[in-house]
């Protein structure tokens, strides 16, 4: 930005400089720098580079019996660390601290899910008796990944599910998968 006032600065002053009938100077003739197609700088890289938004992991608790109809909870934490619960505001339950955030970044990165959900689940689903499934998502730059409690046998010492619990963990506890 800084280098952008300099040059804007210097052609101001050049147009006045010509304006009052100085000798122009001579023409540059090196190739220019930059324009149009040159390639970023570390300066014009750090130029509108918006932050990820959007879900990173949201995880939805389903099943059971409420007094109108089948229970759902849904926790959400955003690109940024926001936490929040899908329902009528007030909804904010906190925000994951940078350390935790990165580690639960780098854990799903470098989670192979098809991997996981080879380990299927074998017992009885805890919605066919009033409990409750969690089904998480997780945001990958392949796109989503989903893990469903009832297909797949979840292993909270996994990384991901580590990670997760322990960016929760001061925040809302994860509930513990069926076994």
């Amino acid at each position: 930005m800084l280098r952008l006032r300099h040059a804007a600065t210097a052609l101001v002053f050049a147009a006045a400089v010509a304006a009052c009938g100085a000798a122009a100077a001579p023409a540059p003739t090196a190739a220019p720098t930059a324009g149009p197609t040159a390639a970023p700088t570390a300066t014009t890289a750090l130029v509108a580079t918006p932050a990820p938004s959007g879900p990173l992991v949201t995880v939805v608790l389903r099943g059971g019996h409420c007094a109108a109809a089948t229970c759902e909870q849904t926790v959400t934490i955003e690109q940024g660390g926001r936490v929040h619960i899908a329902a009528k505001p007030p909804n904010e339950l906190g925000i994951v601290g940078v350390v935790d955030l990165l580690a639960l970044q780098s854990a799903i990165v470098g989670t192979d899910f098809t991997a996981l959900r080879t380990h299927r689940f074998t017992g009885e689903c805890p919605v066919n008796y009033d409990g409750q499934e969690m089904v998480l998502t997780f945001a990958t730059p392949k796109g989503d990944e989903q893990l469903a409690a009832c297909e797949t046998q979840l292993d909270p010492t996994w990384p991901v599910l580590a990670a997760l619990a322990k960016a929760l963990e001061p925040i809302w506890p994860l509930p513990e998968p069926p076994k």
